[in-house]
């Protein structure tokens, strides 16, 4: 799937393996030209990230 974004696009691929499956996600977004407000945008980028990876529980119905 590709997502065009305001600022950038996401790329999310969907992979199985023998054993189990996984997400490949390549994340593409412009950063402001001032280092210290891209450093702030990397930052909170890695903790989205971070936050969307978690493990959570799986829930059964």
């Amino acid at each position: 799937m590709r997502l065009q974004l305001p600022n950038g696009s996401a790329v999310l691929t969907r992979v199985a393996g023998p054993s189990a499956q996984h997400a490949e996600v390549r994340l593409s977004v412009r950063l402001p030209a001032d280092d210290a407000a891209a450093q702030a945008r990397l930052l909170g980028l890695l903790f989205q990230l971070q936050t969307l990876t978690a493990t959570t529980p799986e829930v059964s119905s």
